[in-house]
């Protein structure tokens, strides 16, 4: 990413993905000033500004401030909703994650809504994830466990994905299943949670 950004030194997927690892990291005031960085650039049209907005929403909740992380949610989902069109690939996906990870229970019937149609063009292992993740979140575990299995049986397992799987089957009361995937998780990326 250091690379692309002396090259182009506000790409903002380069940013955002530098931000992204710098947060699990926990590197909070770099992770903050890299997105603060997709902001400035005029080079390229707004669309990665919900994305940044959303970064900082989720590093403000990592530092334990809640309600600043709902003002920048409630940001990241009106700059998402002006310019991003849904029917497009990929952006019901996108705010999907923002709305679950938001974790509002009265946004589950338009996120599963979103997921639904999304799944019905594209069923990769992240919008398979999402899904799990909703289902989750309604207790729908039995749901969570059948779509996040069709996810791994792609063989493009991430980190998020077996932590998913492990909590699910936790859930379930799964407990030698859920400590594999844990294991799993962590094996690929070890500051998983």
């Amino acid at each position: 990413y250091q690379d692309a950004l002396r090259i182009l030194p506000r790409y903002p997927l380069a940013l955002i993905n530098l931000a992204q690892l710098e947060t699990q990291q926990g590197h909070y005031r770099k992770a903050q000033q890299r997105y603060s960085r997709v902001f400035a650039s005029e080079d390229y049209p707004a669309t990665f500004d919900h994305v940044a907005t959303q970064g900082i929403a989720n590093i403000k909740l990592l530092q334990g401030d809640r309600q600043a992380a709902e003002d920048r949610w409630a940001i990241a989902e009106q700059q998402f909703r002006a310019h991003q069109d849904l029917d497009s690939f990929g952006h019901r996906q996108e705010l999907a994650r923002l709305l679950l990870t938001r974790g509002d229970e009265t946004d589950l019937p338009e996120v599963l809504d979103l997921l639904e149609q999304e799944v019905a063009i594209r069923r990769d292992h992240k919008t398979l994830n999402l899904l799990a993740w909703a289902f989750s979140q309604q207790g729908q575990w039995e749901k969570a466990q059948a779509v996040i299995q069709e996810a791994i049986a792609q063989k493009s397992c991430h980190a998020e994905t077996l932590y998913r799987a492990s909590k699910i089957e936790q859930s379930l009361g799964n407990t030698g299943q859920a400590a594999l995937y844990q294991q799993q998780a962590q094996s690929i990326n070890p500051i998983t949670k």
